[in-house]
């Protein structure tokens, strides 16, 4: 839940200002917003400084040193809640904070200046309180110097803490500056003329906001032992206080959009760290069984010889790797088998020499094409082919029949012959 501080120095207001809101968002006001009180210091504190007011008197300034801290959720109809917080201490400690820079060293400063220091750092958007009294009717040029330094070195420490963008510069009792308003026509021009290093460094870019507020508009002079003292009136006004609420809820709204986003941002990465955590322990495990098998089979080494062989044997044209290759193929050529073969002498008559006959069967026992068989008839150193070429499909058997008449044998002696296929 985004958290809101409220400080300033002595005499900007910080206390009627408070009172004031949290009494005028007692109960919901047209913009739905409620300040609910978060214990019973918080209520009593308010009901106090409220009757004081309402008795035409000022409550105390808070005395140096004193601190103590209202708590408030502020609510909104549409379900947004705010932490508003105000550490009430006095404006000289404030001064003395930022004006004398011991923020920049906290481990050195006093406890209750270290808790302010703290409570202002921590807040996601702080309202810095002004009186204009101390810029416009301070007639000490060093005091004068010495507030406008305050007001600056806070708004450098508390923007570099991330929390530039939702932090108001809130201009109080602004009905007695009225003329102020209509000479700079608005009060970041009055800014810009009575504060110069302020507006500089923080309000001429929007990075501060520029705010004004009345906490108590109707007022009324009284003498106080002859002298003129200007109180609030009974059942007195408020200006800006709808304003002021309002900018707290966009800045609210900017804080938790953001807040949620780096929730998500942030989980993402926890979840993509769950993911990478998750598959490094799977990997792991892979690795912690692969190594126990490995063990059980016979050790590291035996497998590194044998993924070796593997892989000499997955990339080398092996004969074996070849012939299962052609096995699974299939034959791509005809293979001509020689079945069987024999010769014979043939008779030719009165002669009684003879003829030669030589006969067989080839069978194809590869792919389908022409096939080629041949014979030789030899005699006495000399030979005589024979062939014949055929086609067969795959297995067919062919019976094949050649016969010499023309040179002649006398007897199975001078018999020489040869058949093949190819």
């Amino acid at each position: 839940m985004p958290t809101v501080a409220i400080i300033g120095t002595e005499g900007s207001g910080k206390t009627v200002f408070i009172t004031t809101l949290a009494k005028r968002l007692s109960v919901e006001n047209k913009l739905g917003a409620f300040m609910n009180p978060q214990d019973r210091r918080t209520v009593q504190y308010i009901e106090k400084v409220w009757t004081i007011l309402n008795n035409s008197e000022w409550p105390a300034s808070t005395s140096p040193g004193e601190l103590f801290e209202l708590e408030w959720t502020l609510e909104w109809r549409d379900g947004l809640r705010v932490d508003i917080r105000l550490v009430d201490c006095a404006g000289q400690d404030l001064r003395a904070l930022f004006a004398d820079e011991q923020a920049a060293n906290p481990e050195g400063m006093p406890e209750q200046l270290r808790q302010l220091a703290d409570y202002s750092r921590a807040a996601n958007i702080v309202l810095l309180m002004v009186n204009l009294k101390d810029f416009i009717g301070e007639s000490n040029d060093e005091r004068r110097t010495s507030n406008e330094w305050a007001l600056k070195y806070a708004l450098d420490l508390l923007g570099s803490n991330g929390a530039g963008a939702h932090i108001a510069l809130v201009f109080t009792q602004i009905d007695q500056y009225q003329e102020v308003l209509r000479e700079c026509s608005d009060w970041k021009n009055a800014a810009k003329k009575y504060l110069p290093y302020v507006y500089g460094a923080h309000l001429r870019d929007d990075r501060v906001a520029t705010m004004a507020v009345a906490s108590v508009v109707d007022t009324q002079v009284i003498l106080d032992n002859g002298s003129p003292r200007r109180v609030p009136t009974p059942k007195f006004r408020s200006t800006g206080m709808g304003t002021m609420v309002k900018w707290i809820g966009d800045q609210a709204k900017a804080v938790v959009e953001k807040q949620e986003a780096e929730a998500k941002h942030e989980a993402a990465i926890r979840e993509q760290k769950e993911q990478d955590d998750k598959r490094v322990q799977a990997a792991e495990q892979r690795r912690h069984k692969l190594t126990s098998f490995l063990k059980r089979i016979g050790g590291l080494a035996i497998v590194a010889v044998l993924l070796i062989k593997g892989c000499t044997w997955l990339t080398s044209d092996s004969p074996s790797k070849g012939s299962r290759e052609r096995e699974q193929q299939g034959p791509t050529v005809p293979e001509p088998n020689m079945v069987s073969k024999d010769a014979r002498l043939v008779g030719t008559g009165a002669l009684e020499s003879f003829g030669l006959e030589i006969w067989g069967r080839v069978r194809n026992d590869g792919a389908d094409g022409n096939v080629t068989i041949r014979c030789e008839f030899i005699q006495a150193g000399q030979s005589w082919p024979q062939y014949v070429t055929v086609r067969l499909a795959h297995g067919e058997y062919y019976d094949f029949h050649f016969t010499d008449r023309t040179h002649l044998w006398q007897n199975s002696g001078q018999v020489q012959w040869k058949a093949w296929a190819e």
